[in-house]
């Protein structure tokens, strides 16, 4: 059975603190999030929020997860369709490729920010 889990990131600012979460329904539900006392852009927290999906997936061993994000530049670099230019975007390329290769069947999904609002809010929730 495939298990969903969605991520968002945001900063306020842009660079500014920023916040990164993903949610995993089952069973009830999971919330992660993060918050991140450094500056980071927005494409960073996003990218860290699809990190912290992928270690959830990992940590609760899913053979089989939809990612679903907001930020189409995450999903289409994820998909090959975006190249990574800057280092740190590369950076965090590798990082969330390394987690994905040990899942065994995946996928990654453009979502509307509202069908994403639990993760939204999460990462608002943690930046007040």
């Amino acid at each position: 059975m495939t298990k969903v889990i969605y991520f968002d990131g945001a900063s306020k600012g842009n660079p500014g603190p920023g916040a990164a979460a993903a949610v995993l329904e089952e069973d009830g539900e999971i919330f992660l999030s993060r918050k991140s006392e450094q500056h980071v852009t927005n494409n960073v927290a996003e990218f860290h929020g699809l990190i912290l999906a992928i270690q959830l997936a990992v940590g609760h061993g899913y053979e089989d997860v939809e990612f679903r994000g907001d930020s189409q530049l995450v999903v289409n670099m994820v998909n090959g369709k975006f190249t990574a230019r800057n280092e740190k975007m590369k950076e965090l390329l590798l990082h969330a490729r390394k987690g994905l290769a040990t899942i065994p069947k995946w996928t990654i999904t453009w979502v509307p920010r509202d069908k994403n609002a639990r993760a939204d809010k999460l990462c608002n929730m943690a930046l007040v």
